[in-house]
């Protein structure tokens, strides 16, 4: 991901994962990030009409990631 300034980063991280999310048929609600430089953290909360289990959160996590990297 390009480098962007910390204001605008929760959103162009939910912009880069709503279309993953949606592949694996869940709502991205909301992109927390915390900390700077290096050491971030981003939350992403998730939901889904028959809710989620670890499987789908681990994979959620994984694409996230990999688009980030």
């Amino acid at each position: 991901m390009a480098s962007t300034d910390d204001t605008q980063l929760p959103q162009r991280i939910q912009e880069l994962a709503e279309p993953l999310a949606a592949e694996l048929e869940v709502e991205l609600v909301d992109v927390e990030v915390k900390g700077q430089g290096n050491r971030r953290l981003v939350r992403l909360v998730a939901d889904a009409t028959d809710g989620l289990d670890v499987d789908v959160i681990a994979a959620l996590s994984r694409k996230v990631g990999g688009a980030l990297d």
